[in-house]
């Protein structure tokens, strides 16, 4: 979604995976060091650890967006916010229909 939010910066679809996989590398650093921790630890607030980190993860993408395109404007970090929610919404539609497949009866 990068590459298609985007389009008006002059990037292509390669240069806009270096964004997407340079920033999933850093989640899953923070992940396994702190959140992972984190939920073992306290179990029953796994919902509130959940929701803080996806926030937290949404908000450094939308400035990893405003660092990367050198446009430090509202629209842009709002721009990158969306394509986040875009791809968890993508994300959770094709682990859904995988689940619903492989176990359906």
């Amino acid at each position: 979604f990068t590459s298609l939010l985007f389009r008006n910066k002059g990037i292509n679809f390669a240069e806009s995976m270096v964004l997407g996989c340079y920033t999933s590398g850093e989640r899953s650093i923070i992940h396994i060091v702190i959140v992972a921790p984190l939920i073992i630890f306290f179990r029953e607030h796994f919902t509130l650890i959940t929701l803080g980190y996806s926030v937290s993860f949404a908000v450094y993408y939308a400035c990893a967006c405003c660092q990367y395109f050198n446009d430090y404007k509202f629209w842009t970090f709002i721009k990158g916010i969306l394509t986040f929610v875009l791809c968890q919404i993508i994300i959770t539609i094709l682990i859904g229909t995988a689940y619903t497949i492989y176990f359906a009866n």
